[in-house]
């Protein structure tokens, strides 16, 4: 069985892209009946994503420095700290996902009524190489390098404007007049020149979880954390999708988890006091061991 060695996830696409193929082949009548009707896909429990307190990603941020890596390359270490301090703050602060955050160019800082913040409007995604690679139509994509893309967002919704820190939109320009980074050039490369991968971003980020004595955590988690954190600041729906790049507010909600804290003020607020202190009853408590 199948269901011995794969895990429920796996299993669920195996089973998505059969019932694709035999729903094709019943369409052109290869086939009387899609068999895949009759049959249930497996269940996917839903796992917990872990997140981080609130003040822990600028711990995290702060160890970038002290996480014991080795120089690679002609840049210099402290453009190479600054760079995965720069992309993790940019996950925690703005919410941004790993593909867009690679491909962000100076061009996409822009100030809005004097708001300075990111016009998220492109992503490196993995396509494959340009001899393989199989690209929906509706995307426009620009070959980097090796098997990876720069690509349009994937739904209207992503392609936002995120507003950010005067501080952080600073350290980025930075950045940019610092190593003369062009328009349409990337801010942050690894030490080739080319496009950062989510492999090499992992690894740096476990390395400062550690060195900042932090729980193991995912990057994608830091997505979870802006979604909480603005639920937390109870920020309206429609700001909270907006900001995540979400079609619709069911989505940025699997992201959100309440903590007990903020849950506990909200039911305060909302409950009123059901009991009059006058009508306590002193208790004594007797020990039946004594």
């Amino acid at each position: 069985m199948l269901s011995k060695r794969l895990a429920p996830s796996t299993l669920k696409d195996h089973f998505v892209s059969l019932k694709m193929m035999l729903d094709q082949a019943e369409l052109e009548e290869l086939i009387p009946v899609d068999p895949c009707r009759r049959v249930r896909p497996p269940r996917v429990e839903p796992t917990e994503t872990r997140i981080l307190s609130p003040d822990q990603p600028k711990q995290l941020i702060e160890a970038v420095p002290n996480r014991g890596a080795k120089r690679r390359g002609p840049a210099l270490t402290v453009d190479v700290d600054e760079s995965w301090m720069l992309l993790f703050e940019l996950a925690f602060a703005a919410g941004m996902r790993e593909g867009e955050r690679y491909a962000l160019m100076p061009y996409e800082l822009e100030q809005r009524d004097g708001v300075p913040g990111i016009n998220v409007q492109q992503q490196i995604q993995q396509y494959g190489k340009p001899e393989d690679a199989v690209i929906p139509a509706w995307l426009k994509a620009e070959h980097l390098y090796g098997i990876l893309w720069l690509t349009t967002p994937k739904t209207h919704a992503a392609h936002r404007f995120v507003p950010i820190s005067t501080s952080l939109w600073q350290r980025l320009w930075a950045r940019v007049k610092r190593l003369d980074i062009g328009p349409r050039e990337l801010i942050f490369t690894n030490s080739r020149g080319n496009p950062v991968r989510s492999s090499t971003e992992r690894h740096n980020w476990n390395k400062a979880l550690k060195a900042a004595g932090l729980p193991p955590v995912t990057i994608h988690s830091a997505r979870h954390w802006t979604a909480s954190m603005t639920a937390r600041a109870n920020m309206p729906d429609d700001a909270r999708t907006a900001i995540m790049g979400h079609t619709s507010i069911s989505m940025t909600n699997h992201y959100t988890h309440r903590d007990t804290a903020s849950l506990a003020k909200l039911l305060g607020q909302a409950i009123p006091d059901l009991h009059d202190d006058m009508d306590v009853i002193d208790v004594q408590v007797i020990d039946e061991a004594a």
